[in-house]
């Protein structure tokens, strides 16, 4: 790829860093700004209606119960403490080793001693190329069906119909089946709204994992979560296709810009002289120049060379 190319894709991946930064903090942070407004103003109500607490006494009360929270806990009726279900049993150990392999890694829950960090390192080093073989088998087989399908005498003569419909109907289908039915699902399941099972499927399947809304949470059965790795694992061969088709439609349009340069570089970067039928005049000048030295050499005079 030209130096050129490189420098335009670079500017643009940068000036697509900046603007969706843009959006974000316009979106998301008046939302930010009203939470921080409303949390000082409880504060300062209770505060207020107790005026025998002390502020720091207060701060430390949440502070422990942000840290109860986050590793769990829960107020059930009549202000008990529920304990949170045990993190590492089978079930949930199967789904983190899914986790690490699909690069996911959401961050709800990770390795804490230092004899399990390290055996994470290693058990992730052996998993994710053996998952991305097979994932790369799993999606050569799709797209020979795809090509096969392409290849019927149905759509002969039809040009790049083919190629066209099928990558719709991929698309189609892929989104329905990946990405619709799962958030329906999770809508039930999870108690989600279907907008929030739809960024979840999409944020799962791309590997991105933020970790903000993690699966079978409140739902712990093992069937549960084994249907989710099979979801997850068949997913990952979609949206790498996907991935794929954007990356190819990127490409091509890069490797044109790329081709344009190159031929407008040509002439001067291989010092060829311009094409005598794209440049009349110069051919006319040169059989000047050759008649002129045939007639200094008819004089005696030393011909010169026409290169």
């Amino acid at each position: 790829m030209h130096w050129k190319v490189l420098i335009a894709l670079l500017a643009v991946i940068v000036a697509y860093l900046f603007l969706g930064a843009v959006g974000f903090h316009f979106i998301e942070g008046p939302t930010e700004e009203t939470r921080q407004a409303d949390l000082q103003a409880l504060t300062a109500k209770f505060m207020s209606e107790h005026s025998c607490v002390n502020p720091s006494n207060l701060t430390a009360f949440f502070t422990q119960v942000l840290d109860a929270y986050q590793a769990g806990y829960r107020l059930g009726p009549n202000g008990s403490v529920v304990a949170p279900a045990p993190k590492w049993d089978y079930p949930s150990a199967v789904f983190f080793c899914m986790t690490v392999i699909t690069t996911i890694g959401y961050g709800n829950l990770s390795p804490s001693t230092s004899g399990g960090q390290a055996f994470c390192c290693v058990y992730a080093l052996i998993g994710i190329p053996l998952l991305a073989i097979l994932l790369s088998g799993i999606a050569e087989r799709v797209k020979s069906a795809k090509e096969r399908i392409q290849a019927c005498e149905c759509w002969k003569d039809k040009g790049r119909v083919p190629e066209v419909v099928t990558t719709l109907l991929y698309f189609v289908f892929g989104i329905l089946l990946f990405i619709f039915v799962p958030a329906a699902s999770f809508t039930a399941l999870e108690g989600w709204t279907f907008s929030e099972g739809m960024y979840y499927s999409f944020v799962t399947l791309s590997t991105i994992g933020f970790g903000d809304y993690v699966a079978g949470q409140k739902v712990v059965s093992a069937i549960y979560k084994f249907c989710l790795s099979m979801w997850i694992y068949l997913g990952l061969v979609f949206m790498s296709g996907v991935i794929s088709t954007v990356q190819s439609l990127i490409e091509r349009g890069a490797k044109k810009v790329d081709a344009k340069i190159d031929a407008s570089d040509l002439p001067s970067e291989t010092g060829e002289e311009p094409d005598e039928a794209a440049h009349p005049a110069s051919k006319q000048n040169v059989v000047e120049q050759q008649k002129s030295n045939d007639n200094k050499g008819d004089n005696g005079i030393e011909l010169d060379v026409v290169t």
